[in-house]
């Protein structure tokens, strides 16, 4: 029975964990989750970005004491230093972060692009057999509508009672009208 009970205690080391957990929300000074915010350990190389509502939870971290950095952009960067991770425990830190303004000095663009591009007098779109099998068209003139600069207008008269129309459409590129030379 002692033999049990001692094999039992010195075995049970083993099935313990060697690492622990820091979770958190972090927020903005009125309470208003960060999503996208740094969280990280960088001795360690681990972290992770704040969800959605600023919840973030960073796991298997090497148990002993870490500096854990909180940063985004527009706020403060929050250091916490010497964090203590106890193995199997979850440490929670709630990082409620100041804004800051972004200090540059002023960026002048200056371009220029010429009004007529010499040479360019068409426009090349190539579209794979399978976009056009995936989409539900009825005929050619839906498709080639779907171009950008292609525009298709339906004729308001009326042909004859019960019969299918046809060439009672006029299509429009890049802004030329039916009729122009």
């Amino acid at each position: 029975m002692k033999m049990l009970v001692l094999t039992t205690v010195v075995f049970s080391g083993l099935f313990a964990g060697t690492d622990g957990t820091i979770r958190g929300r972090v927020t903005d000074i009125n309470s208003v989750g960060l999503p996208g915010a740094s969280v990280y350990l960088p001795d360690v190389g681990l972290g992770v970005a704040a969800d959605v509502d600023g919840n973030y939870i960073i796991l298997n971290i090497p148990v002993g004491s870490h500096d854990v950095v909180v940063q985004m952009v527009g706020y403060k960067k929050i250091i916490f230093k010497e964090v203590t991770v106890m193995m199997d425990q979850t440490v929670w830190l709630d990082p409620v972060m100041e804004t800051e303004t972004v200090k540059g000095d002023e960026v002048v663009v200056h371009g220029q692009r010429p009004l007529v591009e010499r040479g360019t007098t068409a426009k090349k779109i190539t579209v794979a057999k399978e976009a056009i099998q995936s989409l539900p068209l009825r005929d050619l003139s839906e498709l080639y509508t779907l171009q950008s600069g292609v525009v298709k207008v339906e004729s308001k008269t009326r042909g004859i009672p019960n019969q299918e129309e046809r060439g009672l459409e006029e299509v429009h590129v890049r802004g030329g009208r039916s009729g122009e030379i």
